[in-house]
């Protein structure tokens, strides 16, 4: 660049630089020390800032007062860039300070309570802190079109408190920047009141922490607008977000979502109520202890990303057309998850979904595992007649009880805990494959041979853990009698076996058989027979050798072939049945083992022989 060049830039910026300041007409506090604002002598020039035309600056370092008695002035800036510095009144009027343009703070700012009266300062355009700076407002009211709170310095944390006061502060922004470690807080307390519209914390920079306190004062969010609680994590960095109400605050938003690096908290005694939308993608809301909930209006409440709902409040019911949307999150409640009147769980996604809490499934309500999902409710499940769901690709596993109705779809479905079909009596039908962990159980009840608990499937049922079967006498009007049959699991296959069975005692002499096939499972009642009638018709023939060579080599309790009781069809089985057929034994001669009366496979061929029709 040439030196004519040279001295052109040079000329233009210094005119710029005296121009900025011209056009603001900047006044400056003169004296480190306490004076009225509206003394000439206290500006330089010596001039009161007190038309739009004018901005007014406290640059000295220091600790003073300015005093605005009982006006109303009207400034374009305010800007406070070091010092202690305390802007307060004479205790007789408040003061109001329209600010046209910024409220820039650098220093520590006191808004003072004097006998009751405040100044308020009414700021068109952003109120701003710098690292380090802070802003007290013991009472009073401040307004601002927008807000910002920059993260702290390594020996100072920037805060903006409302003690009391009632603050209008726009869209706020919460430690967007700052280096490692740094800071920045929101804090109203004692009573204050509080309004923003978008709110954003520590939503930017990977290392600042932001931290929005309401403590035993309310906080409202206009409605339509977004709060951003954190930001996505990053190795090696420590910044957070956080968004905390307590000692009976209360929070009114309307749109929430809480990043991974970001927390919403209610502590015991506070109030929650969103309006529209809580999404915890990756972070945590979390109720500590016994808090009032107000999700009434809220249309979707959201966990993904290994997000975590934790509820403490009371139970959640969810109704018209409410959703509780699950992809890899995690909800969790000490009290019961209500879905009725449309109101919808569902699962997507193949990250593991957890639902950690008693859910209640009424015949209005709706559950969905979506196709390729993977869910887990980890507590008891009462479906009640309504829509669940698990769509082909989708696995549900239900580690608590489960009673009630099935589900639809071609999904797998898996059972760790009981097994209760239906309300009382009735049938669990499954669209998908089901199986049985060895945790598991079927629990049935058994009111007449037309008249039990059924399971049943389109798909494969794998049978393990235990069954329970439960007799319901109805006053002793019923008593299972030889020759009746149960069929209790139905499927388009069948394998496994149970491992544990505990049936009920039968009266004279009476033993329940297992009648298994590739496609269900039910159990049947024989009556006492001789050692060696594998099919308990009372007859010693050729028939029993079929059951016998038909089982040979089978394990397990109660197996029809199994003359000895030691849980295995064996050679010395045969030797029992060849015994006693060669003696020619009846019937009635022999009664049956009470180490026989077990579980057993009888095949289709002795149920057709019986001339039972299951």
């Amino acid at each position: 660049m040439n030196r004519v060049s040279t001295r052109s830039w040079a000329v233009c910026l210094t005119a710029l630089l005296v121009a900025a300041p011209a056009s603001a007409q900047l006044r400056h506090w003169a004296s480190p020390t306490t004076g009225s604002w509206t003394s000439p002598t206290r500006w330089s020039p010596a001039d009161v800032p007190d038309t739009p035309a004018e901005s007014a600056v406290f640059d000295l370092f220091g600790t003073y007062a300015a005093n605005l008695g009982g006006a109303t002035l009207a400034i374009e800036d305010l800007t406070i860039p070091r010092g202690v510095v305390t802007l307060r009144t004479t205790g007789l009027a408040d003061a109001t300070l329209q600010v046209g343009g910024d409220f820039a703070i650098g220093g520590a700012v006191t808004l003072a309570d004097i006998a009751s009266t405040f100044v308020r300062p009414q700021v068109a355009g952003e109120l701003s802190l710098a690292p380090g700076a802070s802003l007290l407002a013991e009472g009073g009211g401040l307004g601002a079109a927008r807000t910002s709170v920059s993260g702290g310095t390594l020996t100072a944390t920037t805060r903006l408190d409302l003690r009391g006061a009632i603050g209008a502060l726009g869209d706020v922004k919460v430690a967007q920047n700052g280096a490692a470690a740094s800071r920045g807080e929101l804090v109203a307390f004692s009573g204050a009141s509080l309004t923003v519209d978008a709110l954003e914390v520590a939503n930017v920079s990977p290392h600042a922490t932001g931290e929005v306190s309401v403590v035993a004062s309310t906080l409202t969010q206009s409605p339509g607008s977004l709060a951003i609680i954190g930001r996505q994590a990053e190795a090696g960095a420590a910044g957070r977000g956080t968004l905390s109400v307590s000692d009976a605050g209360e929070l009114h938003l309307a749109r929430v979502r809480v990043a991974p690096t970001g927390k919403l908290i209610s502590l015991v005694g506070s109030t929650v109520a969103i309006a529209e939308s809580l999404e915890v993608d990756g972070g945590l809301y979390e109720e500590r202890g016994a808090v009032t909930r107000d999700f009434s209006q809220l249309d979707t409440l959201t966990a993904r990303s290994g997000g975590v709902v934790r509820l403490a409040g009371g139970p959640l019911t969810l109704g018209a057309s409410q959703t509780l949307s699950l992809a890899g999150g995690e909800f969790e409640s000490t009290h019961a998850l209500l879905l009725t009147a449309g109101g919808r769980v569902e699962a997507s996604g193949p990250a593991l979904s957890t639902i950690d809490a008693p859910v209640t499934l009424t015949p209005s309500g709706i559950a969905a595992v979506l196709a390729g999902a993977v869910a887990r409710f980890e507590e008891s499940f009462d479906n009640q007649g309504g829509a669940l769901s698990v769509a082909s690709g989708g696995t549900a596993t239900f580690a608590g009880d489960y009673r009630g109705a099935g589900a639809t779809g071609a999904g797998t479905v898996v059972f760790s805990g009981d097994v209760e079909p239906g309300q009382g009596v009735g049938l669990a039908a499954f669209g998908g494959a089901v199986s049985f962990a060895p945790s598991g159980s079927l629990r049935v009840e058994l009111a007449g041979p037309a008249s039990h608990d059924r399971l049943t499937s389109s798909g494969a049922i794998t049978l393990a853990g235990a069954l329970h079967v439960e007799v319901l006498d109805g006053g002793g009007l019923f008593q299972p009698a030889a020759g009746d049959i149960f069929r209790l699991v139905e499927a388009d296959s069948l394998e496994g076996s149970f491992d544990t069975l505990n049936l009920p005692t039968l009266a004279g002499g009476l033993g329940w058989r297992v009648l298994q096939t590739p496609q269900w499972l039910a159990l049947g009642v024989v009556a006492p027979s001789v050692a060696g009638d594998f099919n308990y018709d009372g007859a010693l023939d050729a028939a029993d050798y079929t059951v016998w060579r038909d089982t040979a080599g089978s394990t397990g309790a109660l197996l029809a072939a199994d003359a000895n009781g030691n849980n295995h069809v064996e050679s010395e089985d045969l030797s029992i049945w060849r015994t006693a057929y060669g003696g020619g034994a009846t019937a009635a001669a022999v009664p049956e083992p009470v180490s026989a009366l077990r579980i057993s496979l009888l095949f289709a061929v002795i149920v057709a022989r019986a001339g039972v029709r299951l």
